[in-house]
This record gives structure tokens, sequence and C-alpha cells, in this order.
């Protein structure tokens, strides 16, 4: 039985990696693709913004959650398991983009970036969903 405050650690790291997966975004990411000539006439900068704000969300989704919890409040476990599929989703869309940007001359930095965002999507993705299947095991008296 996993106690409260290791779910709420879980809950808390797996925020912290979607929220520093989206700095690396903003930071490493766009900015040497606004200088690219291959990114100019396309809407990546655009894309990459759209998978910025869905990281930040699913971060104040797994910390809601979290806070909500800490209150008295009920968990919401569809919460958890829609935030760590959004999560898996955005760590495979971002896994597209890495393989791509590999490919591209210039590029690696980008990828070695998008890489480290694609790792941690997917270990948040996989935090939400333990902590999920920890609240399902837990009797509701607790």
């Amino acid at each position: 039985m996993v106690s409260e405050s290791v779910w709420r650690r879980m809950l808390l790291a797996g925020t912290g990696l979607v929220t520093g997966g989206a700095a690396i975004l903003a930071l490493g990411v766009i900015p040497p693709g606004r200088t690219d000539p291959y990114w100019a006439g396309s809407d990546v900068i655009r894309i990459f913004w759209v998978l910025i704000i869905a990281n930040v969300l699913v971060g104040a989704a797994l910390l809601g959650t979290m806070l909500v919890t800490r209150r008295g409040g009920c968990a919401s476990k569809v919460l958890l398991v829609a935030a760590g599929l959004v999560a898996l989703a955005l760590g495979f869309l971002l896994l597209d983009a890495a393989l791509a940007e590999l490919e591209h001359p210039g590029m690696q930095g980008v990828a070695v970036s998008l890489f480290a965002c694609v790792g941690a999507d997917l270990a948040a993705g996989v935090l939400a969903f333990i902590s999920a299947v920890v609240r399902l095991r837990q009797p509701p008296s607790q």
C-alpha cells in the first residue's frame, strides 16, 4: 500500500516533468527553430506552442488533483487517466518531431531537446497511470 505522501510526490514529479518539458520546448526548441530556414514557411512554431500549452494543462491537471486531495476532496481517477493518456500522446508526437529533426542538418541540438521532452512526457504519463492505479486500490476510508 502506497502512503498518501508517496502518492502526492508521484503527482508532483509528473507535474515537474511535464512543465519542465514545456520549458525545454519554449527555451530549447523554438528559439533555434526561428532562425532555421526549413521552419520559415511552415506552422511548426505554432504547433510547438500548442504542445507547450498542452504540457502545461497536463501539469495543471496533475497538480490540481494533488491539491484537491490535500484539502480532503476526492481524487478524480478519470482525470488522472486522461492526463496520462494526453502526456503519452504528447510524448509520441514529440518523438516523431525529434526523429524528423535528427535527420535535418544543423538541428541536432533541437533533436536532443525534443528527446528530453519525449522522456519527460512519457515518464509523466506513466506516473499518472501508476497514481491512478494506486488510488483505485486504496480503500475509500483513506
